[in-house]
């Protein structure tokens, strides 16, 4: 199925000028605010929402709920239907390897299984695609840190 297209052509970007965000389907204060009607009822009286629909909840007196939900089912009102995909807790300074990188013969990296690192304590960012092909990767040593780790990080693939 292809994407549904946009109905408004735009040339040009926004300045923002509150600290919400633009679209305020995105964020709710608790993880009970995702299965209520009335956080999804718009003010037309509609419900917009729709499968896939990333939501940030942010203030939940329950940290572990706090973090990013994906709508998985069209039904908002099934507690099911939100899959937790992540929080600050699960990304912050970890990296997620499946495996060490493998040195052919000649010293050149013949696999590296890394999946995605996200704020590491390296200052590593990567991010693989499911056919492990790097889409976006970034290094910046950090203080104490070297152009051999740098190096390090070239051998193991990255």
């Amino acid at each position: 199925m292809a994407r549904t297209k946009g109905t408004l052509a735009l040339s040009a970007n926004f300045e923002v000028k509150m600290a919400e965000p633009l679209d305020a389907r995105s964020r709710v204060a608790t993880k009970a605010e995702l299965i209520l009607a009335a956080t999804w009822t718009s003010t037309d009286s509609n419900v917009y929402t729709y499968v896939g629909m990333p939501v940030s909840v942010y203030a939940d007196s329950t940290a572990a709920n706090n973090g990013i939900y994906r709508l998985k089912a069209a039904d908002y009102k099934v507690a099911a239907n939100w899959e937790k995909m992540a929080s600050s807790d699960d990304l912050a300074g970890k990296a997620n390897y499946s495996g060490a990188p493998t040195l052919d013969s000649t010293g050149t990296p013949a696999t590296a299984d890394v999946h995605f690192a996200l704020e590491s304590q390296d200052s590593l960012t990567a991010l693989k695609d499911g056919d492990g092909n790097i889409i976006n990767q970034y290094y910046q040593p950090t203080t104490g840190k070297t152009g051999q780790d740098l190096l390090n990080l070239i051998y193991a693939g990255l």
